[in-house]
């Protein structure tokens, strides 16, 4: 596959996700939750899409954001489960978008909150009903969006976890995803 091939099939890939796009910059309406377009951001700043990019990013400030710098506000959750169970998931991806579009008081909001959710050896929490464990996915886009922002000591403990996660495996064939 060709170069001009994968680049004619990403320019109608964004082409698809702007076709979407509403008039004040959303995907959904207000109270469905993150589901739907966490990973939006990144994608255009990708694209060199920053004015569709820009209005995706007022509409988060407007209806998405909480105090904490939390994009999925509880009463937002619209029954995606996923989101409440991974916590830093979905935010890390918001993170890195919004810092690659330039908006800093979102994404360096949506830092923090990260920061508060990080565990003290380095790793990221998702919950399975009441129980808390550890997994990597959460792990590594949590420090993914924490290299982006600049807090590297934070970013080298979740990479540290990530290493010891797979050094504690008892398996080397097998990667398990919680601990």
């Amino acid at each position: 596959m060709g170069t001009r091939h994968l680049m004619s099939a990403a320019a109608r890939g964004i082409d698809c996700i702007l076709a979407r796009q509403r008039a004040d910059g959303s995907f959904m309406d207000p109270d469905d939750g993150v589901g739907g377009y966490y990973k939006v951001p990144y994608a255009l700043a990708l694209a060199g899409r920053p004015r569709e990019g820009a209005g995706l990013a007022d509409w988060i400030a407007r209806h998405h954001v909480n105090a904490d710098g939390d994009f999925r506000d509880p009463a937002r959750t619209a029954g995606k489960g996923a989101h409440d169970a991974w916590p830093a998931y979905a935010n890390a991806w918001l993170v890195q978008g919004l810092h690659r579009l330039g908006r800093f008081d979102l994404s360096l909001s949506g830092a923090r909150f990260l920061l508060g959710s990080q565990l003290p050896d380095g790793g990221f929490p998702a919950w399975d009903g009441e129980a808390r464990h550890e997994e990597p996915v959460c792990t590594s886009w949590g420090g993914m969006a924490l290299l982006a922002t600049g807090h590297l000591d934070a970013a080298r403990r979740a990479g540290d976890r990530l290493a010891g996660m797979v050094r504690s495996q008892p398996d080397p064939a097998r990667l398990y995803f919680r601990m």
